[in-house]
C-alpha cells in the first residue's frame, strides 16, 4: 500500500496519486513541497492512455522514496541507486512472511 503522508528526517512528506503527471512520468519528488506525485496512467505515443499497474504505482513509490532520501542525506540524486533501491525494497515487500 502506498501511503497518504509519512516523515523523513523530521519533514512531512505528502504523497499525491494522480491521473497522468503533466510531464507523462511515472512519478516525481518535488523537493520544494516535501511531495512525491504517482501516475495512474501514461500516456503512449499515440495518445492511448495507458494504466499503470499497482506493482508499478508501487515501484515508482519506492524509486522517489529515494529520492527523498538521497535529499536529506546531502547525497547528489542517483536515477540507477533509486532503482536499484526501489527494485530491493519491492522484492522484500512481495516476499515478506
Amino acid at each position: 500500500m502506498i501511503p497518504d503522508k509519512f516523515k523523513v528526517a523530521g519533514f512531512d512528506i505528502t504523497v499525491n496519486i494522480v491521473e497522468k503527471t503533466d510531464d507523462n512520468d511515472y512519478g516525481f519528488w518535488d523537493d520544494v513541497n516535501n511531495t512525491i506525485v504517482i501516475a495512474k496512467n501514461i500516456s503512449m505515443k499515440n495518445g492511448e492512455l495507458t494504466a499503470l499497474s499497482e506493482r508499478q504505482m508501487k515501484n515508482t513509490f519506492y524509486h522517489e522514496l529515494y529520492h527523498s532520501f538521497q535529499f536529506y542525506s546531502g547525497k547528489e540524486y542517483s536515477e540507477v541507486e533509486c532503482n536499484i533501491f526501489a527494485n530491493f525494497m519491492l522484492e522484500f515487500d512481495e516476499t515478506k512472511k
